[in-house]
C-alpha cells in the first residue's frame, strides 16, 4: 500500500497537481499565494525572485536550491509563497517558468552514465531511479554555469560521437528526473578546447547572444545597394553636401564598423567641431525585419576575436560604415566653441552627405599631436593642422568637463594578443592616450547637444542616465577611505566632492585603489525616457547619439531628430509620435527595458571572457612569480591584482596559517599572531598556485620575504 501511495504522490508532482515542500510536505499549488517575478540565482545556489505582485508586498521572495524547480537565473517565473514565511523573509517555492531568459544550457561531461546507475531519490526519499537501457547513450554532466548546483542527465544519442570526459555540450531542456537531477538534450559537442575560439563559443552560448541573423532581416540587408549610387543624394532641403569638408575617422587598430567622423576649423580664436554620424535610420525603418532584430539585439557584442554585431555586415560594415573616399550618408552636428571651450552659438542639425578622407587610428594620431613622431605627421600631411587644431579644443573641453566635475577614474583595460593557433599569448594593459580622450571629448559634446535640442522640442527619447550615488553607498565609501589612510575626508564632503577627491588620488599614486572603491559606490548607468541627468559625465542632459551602428538607443534618438527637425515620421512608426504623450512614453519604456537588459547581458558577457582568457593565459604558469596589488579583502581571502596585466587572484587565508581580524571599514586584514598586515593597495609579491577553467579561478599564495607587517 505504502508503495502504490508514494507511486500515485510521484505521478502527481510529475503532472504539476502536487508540489514538495522542504520538510518532507505536499501542498496544492492554487493553495500557496503566488507572485510572478524574475529569478536571480546566486553563486551559492540560492535565490531570489524580486516580485511587485500583491502577495509578494514589492518584497525579495527567498528560494531555497532544492525549490528552484526547473528555473535558471534570470527566468520569468511564478512563485508559491510557503505557509508559515510571511513578513521580510518570505520564501518560496518555483512552480513554473513562464519565460526563459535563454534556452540553452552548457554543461561539462563527467562520466558516461552506463545501465542502472541509481541517480538519487524521489521527494519521499524512497525507491532509486534506475536508467533505462537508453543511458548507454547517456551522460552525467554538470552545468558550466556555477549558479546551478544540481545534475545533470544529459541525452547524446543525437550527437555523431560520444562525448569524452571534460568535454562542453550545448543542451537544451528535457523534463526533471527528479529535484536533484536536469534532464538535457545535447545539440552539440565544443570539446574542451583550451583556445580562444572555443571560450568565445562557450560564452556567446551562456549568455545567448545571437550569431546569425534571421532569413527576413538577411534579405532585407541583401537588397539594399552596395554602395551609394552617384548623384542620388544631391543637396535639395532635406540633406545637406557636406563632402567638401575634411572628415576623418579615429578608432582602434582593430575597428571595422565606423559610426563617427569629426572635423575641426579655426575660426578667428574661436573653433568649429563637426561631428558627422552614420545615418543609419535611413535604411533601418520603424516595424521593418531589420529593425525588429536590432531591438533584439539592443547592441552588438564585441569578444577578443570576433563581433556578433547588431546590424547584417553589408550595413555596418559597409553602407553604414563611414569608410574613406566613399560617399555616405549621416547626421552631423556643428558646434562653435570659444578657445576656453565654452560654447558661443546653438547647436546646428543636418542630414547630410559625407566623404571621409581618411581611417586614422588612436596610435597614429597620438604619436603625431603628442610625440611630435616626424614620420607619422608626414603621413598625416595635409590632414595635420586640421588635427591640431582639434587637439586643442579638445584640450579646453576636457578642462571644461573638469571644472563641471566630470569624473575621470583611473580604471585601465586589457586586451588579449592572440597567436595564429588560438591560444592567448600575451594579455597587456590596452593603451589610453590623448587620441582617445579627443574623441570622448567630441562625442560628449555632440551627445549633449543633441539631448538639450530634443528636449527644448519635447520630443520623446532615450536619455541616457547615471543616477547620483545613494547617500549611504556614499558616506560607506567615504568612511572607507578615511579610516584607511588613503584620502584625508572633508568633513561635509558630498557627491559634488567626488571627482576632487579622485583626481587628488590619481595625483598621489592611490588613482587604483580610490577609483575601484568609488565605482563600486556608483549607480549603474542606463537608458530612461526621462531626464534624470548623468553623474559621471556631470552633465544635466545626455543622451546616446553618436554610435546607431552598435547601439539601437542610438538609432532612437536619430529618429526622434529627424521628427523635431521636421522630417516627419517614418513608415511604420505610428507607435511613437512626436508629440508627448503617456502611450508612446509607455512604448519607449518598455524598448529600454529590453535594451538596459541587453547591456546588462553585453556587460556580464565581456567580463565572462575576459576572466576566461585570463584563466587561459594562466593555465601553464604555476609556480611563477608576479607583483601586484591588493584589490579587495574579504572574511575568506585577499585579491590580488597583478601590476602588468591586471589579472586578478584570491590567496586564501588558510594559506597565511594565521587568525585574521577583518576590519571592513578599513579594508584591512590584522594577523593575530604574524603581526602581519593587508590593506587595499599594498603592493605584495604572489605566487601561482592554480588556475581553474571549470570555476574560473586564479589562486596565488604571498611569497615569503613580502613585505606585510605592521606594528599595532
Amino acid at each position: 500500500f505504502k508503495k502504490k501511495v508514494l507511486n500515485k504522490l510521484a505521478a502527481l508532482l510529475k503532472q504539476g497537481e502536487l508540489i514538495y515542500l522542504p520538510g518532507g510536505r505536499y501542498a496544492l499549488p492554487a493553495g500557496l499565494r503566488q507572485a510572478v517575478g524574475r529569478l536571480s540565482v546566486q553563486r551559492g545556489g540560492m535565490g531570489f525572485v524580486s516580485s511587485q505582485g500583491p502577495a509578494a508586498r514589492g518584497t525579495d521572495i527567498y528560494i531555497s536550491p532544492q525549490a528552484l524547480g526547473q528555473a535558471w537565473d534570470g527566468d520569468l517565473v511564478r512563485v508559491g509563497l510557503l505557509p508559515d514565511r510571511r513578513g521580510k523573509n518570505q520564501e518560496g517555492i518555483v512552480l513554473e517558468v513562464l519565460e526563459r531568459r535563454q534556452v540553452n544550457l552548457l554543461v561539462r561531461v563527467l562520466r558516461h552514465a552506463p545501465a542502472g546507475t541509481a541517480l538519487g531519490r524521489t521527494p519521499a526519499g524512497q525507491n532509486k531511479r534506475l536508467l533505462s537501457e537508453q543511458s548507454l547513450k547517456t551522460v552525467m554532466a554538470v552545468p558550466l554555469d556555477l549558479r546551478l548546483s544540481r545534475a545533470a542527465l544529459v541525452d547524446v544519442s543525437g550527437l555523431a560521437q560520444a562525448p569524452e570526459p571534460g568535454d562542453i555540450l550545448n543542451t537544451l531542456p528535457d523534463e526533471s528526473l527528479d529535484r536533484e537531477c536536469f534532464q538535457l538534450r545535447a545539440l552539440c559537442n565544443l570539446g574542451c578546447g583550451k583556445d580562444v575560439p572555443t571560450q568565445e563559443a562557450i560564452t556567446k552560448l551562456a549568455h545567448g547572444i545571437a550569431c546569425s541573423f534571421p532569413d527576413a532581416a538577411a534579405n532585407e540587408a541583401a537588397a539594399l545597394p552596395a554602395e551609394l549610387p552617384d548623384g542620388s543624394f544631391a543637396e535639395d532641403g532635406q540633406r545637406k553636401d557636406l563632402r567638401r569638408l575634411d572628415f576623418v575617422t579615429i578608432d582602434g587598430i582593430r575597428a571595422r564598423d565606423f559610426d563617427d567622423a569629426v572635423y575641426v576649423e579655426k575660426s578667428g580664436s574661436s573653433f568649429v567641431l563637426y561631428v558627422a554620424v552614420a545615418d543609419v535610420s535611413h535604411y533601418v525603418l520603424p516595424g521593418s525585419a531589420l529593425d525588429r532584430e536590432a531591438r533584439l539585439r539592443g547592441n552588438s557584442f564585441y569578444f577578443a576575436q570576433s563581433v556578433e554585431p547588431m546590424l547584417p555586415e553589408a550595413l555596418s560594415n559597409n553602407l553604414c560604415s563611414l569608410r574613406p573616399g566613399r560617399d555616405r550618408l549621416a547626421v552631423t552636428v556643428r558646434l562653435h566653441f570659444s578657445e576656453h571651450g565654452l560654447p558661443l552659438s546653438l547647436p546646428q542639425f543636418c542630414f547630410s552627405l559625407i566623404r571621409s578622407r581618411a581611417r586614422l587610428t588612436y596610435d597614429l594620431v597620438s604619436r603625431a599631436l603628442e610625440e611630435k613622431n616626424p614620420l607619422d605627421r608626414a603621413l598625416l600631411g595635409e590632414l595635420l593642422p586640421m588635427l591640431e587644431n582639434a587637439c586643442l579644443l579638445a584640450q579646453a573641453l576636457q578642462r571644461q568637463r573638469r571644472e563641471r566635475g566630470a569624473l575621470f577614474l583611473d580604471l585601465p583595460e586589457t586586451e588579449a594578443v592572440i597567436g595564429r593557433d588560438g591560444m592567448v599569448e600575451e594579455i597587456r594593459i590596452a593603451a589610453h592616450n590623448f587620441a582617445h580622450a579627443m574623441i570622448e571629448e567630441f562625442m560628449v559634446a555632440a551627445n549633449e547637444a543633441v539631448a538639450a535640442f530634443l528636449t527644448q522640442k519635447r520630443e520623446i527619447f532615450p536619455y541616457r542616465i547615471h543616477p547620483d550615488p545613494e547617500p549611504d553607498q556614499l558616506r560607506g565609501l567615504y568612511r572607507t577611505l578615511s579610516r584607511s589612510g588613503l584620502l584625508r575626508i572633508p568633513p561635509k564632503a558630498g557627491a559634488e566632492s567626488l571627482a576632487g577627491l579622485v583626481q587628488q588620488a590619481r595625483e598621489e599614486d592611490g588613482g587604483f585603489v580610490v577609483s575601484r572603491l568609488a565605482l563600486r559606490s556608483l549607480m549603474q548607468a542606463g537608458y530612461s525616457s526621462r531626464l534624470d541627468g548623468h553623474f559621471g559625465l556631470a552633465s544635466p542632459c545626455y543622451c546616446h547619439f553618436t554610435s546607431p551602428i552598435r547601439r539601437y538607443a542610438d538609432i532612437l534618438v536619430h529618429r526622434a531628430l529627424r521628427r523635431a527637425l521636421g522630417q516627419g515620421s517614418q513608415p511604420g512608426e505610428a507607435g511613437m509620435p512626436a508629440a508627448s504623450g503617456k502611450p508612446a512614453r509607455q512604448q519607449l519604456d518598455k524598448i529600454l527595458e529590453d535594451i538596459n537588459a541587453a547591456e546588462k547581458k553585453s556587460r556580464e558577457a565581456e567580463m565572462e571572457l575576459n576572466r576566461r582568457l585570463a584563466v587561459l593565459f594562466m593555465l601553464d604558469k604555476a609556480g611563477c612569480e608576479f607583483s601586484g596589488r591588493i584589490s579587495g579583502l574579504w572574511e575568506y581571502g585577499i585579491f590580488v591584482q597583478l601590476e602588468e596585466t591586471l589579472i586578478e587572484g584570491m590567496i586564501s587565508l588558510n594559506s597565511l596559517k594565521d587568525n585574521f581580524i577583518y576590519l571592513p571599514d578599513r579594508q584591512e586584514m590584522l594577523g593575530k599572531f604574524s603581526g602581519r598586515h593587508f590593506s587595499l593597495g599594498q603592493k605584495v609579491r604572489v605566487r601561482l598556485v592554480e588556475a581553474h577553467l571549470d570555476n574560473l579561478e586564479i589562486g596565488f599564495e604571498l611569497v615569503n620575504d613580502a613585505p606585510c607587517k605592521r606594528n599595532f
